[in-house]
């Protein structure tokens, strides 16, 4: 007798679909789960463990996902950037001026005037440091084979230090 439909065993491309969907949702749990602890507790002190328990899994799970603390927040960058570019794409295409687009996408307002007391808080020796990793940076991107994302956020994690 033939099975119905409901009886049969799933196909490995159902099961496999079904497995890679719920690897991202958990992905995706984690990656929530890390900017509510990184929000609440800061990213220094906020452990893995936190991270984990916060998203429902072993602690463990989030190595099968991440290499560590710091490529989740990489990721939580990546992505909100990605969403903000993704917005600011569609304000834009809609016909928006550049203000008003940016303004609706969610982006931060620029304001020279702040721009310029930061720049204030600028030392002679941070400002040399800061052009140096730039045009090493630039020779990187122009003769290296490691990938473009790699050498950036290499660069933009030696501009982040004290």
């Amino acid at each position: 007798m033939a099975e119905s439909p409901a009886e049969q065993r799933p196909t490995d491309e159902t099961s496999a679909a079904r497995t890679k969907r719920g690897a991202g949702e958990k992905r995706e749990r984690i990656l929530a789960a890390a900017v509510r602890v990184f929000a609440k507790k800061g990213f220094y002190a906020a452990r893995v463990s936190e991270i984990a328990r916060a998203a429902g899994v072993a602690d463990g799970t989030i190595y099968l996902y991440f290499k560590n603390k710091d490529e989740l927040l990489t990721t939580i960058f990546e992505q909100g950037i990605r969403k903000l570019i993704a917005r600011m794409r569609e304000a834009l295409a809609s016909g928006l001026p550049e203000g008003d687009a940016a303004k609706a996408a969610g982006a931060p307002p620029f304001k020279a005037r702040e721009l310029k007391a930061s720049a204030r808080r600028f030392t002679l020796p941070a400002l040399e440091q800061a052009f140096e990793t730039l045009g090493a940076t630039d020779l990187a991107l122009k003769g290296s084979k490691r990938p473009p994302e790699v050498v950036l956020e290499e660069a933009l994690m030696r501009l982040c230090r004290p």
